[in-house]
């Protein structure tokens, strides 16, 4: 097979420095603690990011145009700087799927750089979520409904917890 006509499963994220992967796992581990029953899939700490895009699975030679549409854009970036700080959780209380770290400051714009690299990808022919811009990243993923009253309590304790600062400087194809 032609290297060029390989698919990739692929997104695009902004890395995250190491102190504040050391945080988040930190993180991680308080809510470890309360939570021993539920089937859970915790993220690695080596794989903490924030995804812009989700562009499932591309073929390579369309993910070399957008890593050149990339470029261009990572000046526009690189002044930014986000607050990383709090747990919340997607879903219903009573049984949340994702658990997440919440993002604070310009992230308008990456709503705009998330919108504009849907739409350069749609014009490339791949087939894109419609769903927003939601700044965030994931610390798990949970697989079966139902945690405790205590995990619950927990994020809830945890909603104001200061992770740190970050200053974006890379914006990834991964």
């Amino acid at each position: 097979m032609n290297i060029m006509n390989k698919f990739i499963r692929a997104f695009v994220a902004i890395p995250l420095p190491e102190e504040i992967k050391n945080r988040l796992a930190d993180l991680q581990s308080q809510l470890k603690r309360s939570e021993a029953n539920a089937k859970i899939k915790w993220v690695e700490k080596d794989n903490f990011h924030i995804t812009v895009v989700f562009l499932g699975e591309v073929f390579q030679e369309k993910l070399t145009k957008i890593r050149d549409f990339l470029v261009e854009r990572k000046r526009e970036l690189s002044s930014v700087e986000l607050l990383v700080r709090g747990v919340r959780y997607f879903g219903r209380e009573s049984s949340p799927r994702v658990i997440w770290s919440c993002l604070y400051g310009e992230l308008d714009q990456f709503a705009r750089l998330s919108s504009e690299i849907k739409d350069f990808a749609a014009n490339m022919g791949l087939m894109m979520d419609e769903k927003p811009f939601s700044a965030h990243i994931t610390l798990c993923r949970i697989n079966k409904p139902g945690v405790s009253d205590e995990f619950i309590r927990k994020i809830k304790t945890l909603s104001q917890y200061e992770i740190g600062k970050i200053r974006v400087n890379n914006i990834e194809k991964n």
